[in-house]
């Protein structure tokens, strides 16, 4: 893979951001970074309340089909690629004292038609949540955000890749082909079955990281553009792209439910990232 600016995430779990797409030799001293996210349930209908799963919980497991809403539907009005955006528009905006990602509340700054949930930057973490009946939730289990920096152009990543949109969406994409990597996800015990299915690839997207450097969950190459010769007006907004594999879940009963997923990821280059994200969740009026 060639050597792009990036931020690789994993829902709401997020590494010291490095940003860079790239092989080992590319930008040295920028290794990939990972972040975790992820987790959701099944029919066409985004009002559908996910049913108890009794008979499968007594199984261990079930298809994707049980509880997450099909790949190919749009809940509450669009498509996994356009929440995946919507996502990380949200959880990159959030500053870093009140982050999901963080372990912030996890209800700073949520939509009015969907709840996302979050991962972390690496290793585990076990959340409590209140939210509100009726509503699908969906997050990461593992991804990744390619952005544009152009302050960062070297004899290896020049400004023509910087600022070339097919350029970061081969990036985006060779993070997720890159490598070996597993992914769970377990509601209120019964594990889900068909997780792989479940990729998508936004469409290009404005960076909503904050201004400050000291408000950002990724410091570098993060935010408006800064000073760069490439010739692009100090400001400007950053072009993102973000690639992985995220769920849908249906809106649960009200009650008390357990959202367990995990997700590992070995690259050819040398470097591994891993998660482990649990959420108890209250489902209240």
């Amino acid at each position: 893979m060639r050597a792009s600016t990036v931020l690789v995430s994993f829902l709401a779990a997020l590494a010291p951001l490095a940003s860079a797409c790239a092989e080992p030799d590319p930008l040295a001293g920028m290794p990939p970074e990972i972040m975790p996210l992820g987790v959701s349930s099944t029919s066409d209908d985004a009002d559908a309340v996910a049913a108890p799963a009794e008979t499968e919980a007594s199984l261990g497991s079930a298809p994707a089909s049980a509880y997450l809403f099909p790949r190919s539907a749009k809940p509450r009005g669009r498509t996994y690629e356009e929440w995946a955006a919507a996502w990380w528009q949200w959880a990159l905006a959030v500053p870093k004292d009140e982050n999901p990602m963080l372990n912030g509340p996890c209800d700073v700054n949520q939509p009015d038609d969907v709840f996302f949930l979050a991962g972390t930057t690496g290793g585990s973490a076990t959340r409590s949540c209140t939210i509100p009946p009726g509503k699908p939730i969906f997050f990461p289990l593992l991804n990744s955000t390619c952005l544009s920096c152009p302050e960062l152009v070297s004899a290896s990543y020049t400004c023509e890749m910087s600022l070339s949109e097919e350029y970061l969406h081969d990036s985006a994409s060779s993070m997720t082909e890159s490598g070996e990597r597993t992914l769970t996800l377990e509601i209120d015990g019964v594990s889900v079955e068909g997780l792989e299915e479940y990729r998508a690839h936004t469409a290009t997207y404005e960076d909503t990281s904050p201004a400050a450097v000291e408000d950002r969950v990724f410091p570098s190459c993060t935010g408006p553009i800064g000073e760069n010769p490439c010739g692009v007006p100090v400001g400007s907004p950053r072009m993102t792209v973000g690639d992985g594999h995220w769920v849908m879940l249906r809106p649960l009963p009200v009650g008390e439910h357990q959202i367990h997923f995990t997700g590992n990821v070995d690259y050819p280059w040398g470097s591994s990232f891993g998660l482990d994200v649990t959420y108890n969740i209250v489902v209240a009026p």
